[in-house]
């Protein structure tokens, strides 16, 4: 079992392009996070990751919203809502922490906190769902 305190104090969630698109790249061509998540299969070109940035930025309010995530301020990962369906009031979570020098030290559990907060309170949804690779262990243990 870890042990650690959680550190909300440190962790705040901000626009998505407050991260560098080459970041975003980086952590998108890691094979942990590619292997991991749902989005990434194939090398991820940078004129992709401006292009997701600019789909998100677009999308937002509208069935989705995206941040990025900082610990003690620096950019470690990304977070978001889609598919949000303002009738229903559901939608879809997704998380990842791309630096590797902040996993497993519970800001993934303070970022989707926050993110849920922010759902369920300020967006008034009623049903945030998600999906999970079987072999995304540390995924799992979070959720």
């Amino acid at each position: 079992m870890i042990s650690y305190s959680l550190p909300f104090d440190k962790v705040t969630l901000r626009p998505l392009d407050a991260l560098s698109p080459d970041l975003l790249q980086t952590w998108q061509n890691t094979p942990v996070i590619r292997d991991s998540v749902r989005g990434f299969r194939f090398p991820v070109q940078l004129e992709s990751v401006v292009g997701w940035i600019e789909t998100r930025r677009h999308n937002n309010g509208r069935n989705e919203a995206a941040f990025s995530i900082f610990y003690q301020e620096s950019g470690v990962g990304a977070c978001f809502l889609r598919d949000i369906d303002w009738v229903n009031q559901t939608a879809f979570f997704g998380i990842y922490i791309g630096a590797q020098s902040s996993q497993s030290k519970g800001v993934g559990h303070c970022a989707s906190t926050l993110l849920l907060d922010y759902a369920f309170n300020a967006l008034n949804l009623r049903r945030v769902a998600l999906e999970v690779i079987a072999t995304n262990t540390k995924a799992i243990r979070l959720y």
